[in-house]
């Protein structure tokens, strides 16, 4: 999910005035709501930075906080439903987005309690050949 987050805040970087990148996972440039100081052209207070799976983005200025994808449907349209498309490729929609290491866990939980899993994604992985054989 970060990949992803991180490929298209690239792609959108060129757009974000002075930006730049701090860390591998926090980014600051001016912000493109409040415009940050109208004097001092080389303030930037927004940021963009991870939390646990995904990115988000505050101004320090003007409050404005929401995440990275919402952030990207307000700058471009276009280029978010790329993203969402992307995402939603990679089986990282919804807010109960799942990686393919947690079905892997939450199968082997199953299958050692002796329950089948019910978990949607568990098929999938079945039929695309990531889990080879199921214990019944």
């Amino acid at each position: 999910m970060i990949f992803v987050d991180s490929k298209y805040i690239g792609l959108i970087s060129s757009r974000l005035q002075l930006f730049k990148k701090v860390k591998p996972d926090l980014y600051n440039f001016r912000c493109p709501y409040c415009g940050d100081s109208k004097k001092h052209k080389n303030k930037k207070r927004g940021y963009f930075y991870k939390t646990k799976t995904d990115f988000n983005f505050k101004c320090h200025n003007c409050g404005v906080s929401k995440s990275f994808t919402y952030f990207l449907k307000d700058l471009d349209s276009q280029l978010y439903d790329q993203y969402v498309l992307e995402r939603y490729r990679e089986g990282l929609t919804g807010k109960a987005s799942v990686t393919p290491e947690q079905i892997s866990k939450n199968l082997s939980i199953n299958q050692s309690s002796r329950r089948r899993s019910v978990f949607p994604w568990h098929l999938l992985m079945i039929e695309q050949g990531i889990i080879l054989s199921e214990e019944s």
